[in-house]
């Protein structure tokens, strides 16, 4: 890792999609998106042969309790679907999965394989599929076991110092990667790619 600030792209909101080194990975074909946050065939955006559950601790913003937090990022070599630029595309549009060299955070999900809701519901009941009134939308979200607030994504991972925005190699120990050896895909709307000190990150 050279040290690199995480490329993020705009502040996302409900309907955009993940930014991957400039380029925008795209919701596949035209299938009804589920309401409950599953996900259905052709849903998907990011996949990956394994994948990791990140946990760290953080305060609810509005009670200040103590929480401890989950979230999802994928190794290198994961894959996101692109727009497909290539010669002869001019008239129609299409879409290729592409191989990421780097690491990735995912936020804002809004589906997610069965397999993979279980994992994360078994590591913390409080992380669940619910609406945001800052998105206007659903999506998979951290929270606060005392009051029941939601944790807004951004300011998890894209504020500097939030719970999965490390500053320094310090705060990034405090993160710790639990790796699960299974296929993953997810549809998201945040990508950060290479995050800042992930070597840091404690896996195990």
């Amino acid at each position: 890792m050279d040290g690199d600030t995480p490329r993020h792209g705009d502040t996302p909101r409900s309907g955009d999609t993940p930014r991957h080194g400039g380029d925008t990975p795209r919701h596949g074909g035209d299938t009804p998106r589920s309401a409950d946050g599953r996900l259905r065939a052709g849903d998907g955006n990011v996949r990956s042969d394994s994948y990791w559950i990140a946990h760290a601790r953080g305060r609810c913003g509005r009670c200040r309790a103590p929480i401890e937090l989950i979230g999802l990022a994928l190794p290198p070599q994961h894959q996101s679907l692109m727009l497909d630029c290539g010669p002869g595309r001019d008239a129609h549009v299409g879409y290729v999965w592409e191989s990421a060299p780097c690491s990735a955070f995912l936020f804002y999900v809004e589906h997610l394989p069965d397999s993979v809701r279980r994992r994360l519901e078994a590591s913390s009941p409080q992380y669940r599929f619910a609406f945001s009134d800052v998105t206007l939308g659903c999506y998979w979200a951290n929270h606060c076991a005392s009051c029941e607030a939601l944790l807004d994504d951004h300011d998890l991972f894209c504020e500097p110092d939030g719970a999965f925005l490390p500053t320094s190699p310090s705060s990034a120990s405090a993160i710790r990667l639990v790796r699960v050896e299974e296929a993953f895909e997810a549809a998201a709307v945040g990508y950060a790619c290479e995050p800042q000190f992930i070597e840091s990150m404690v896996e195990g």
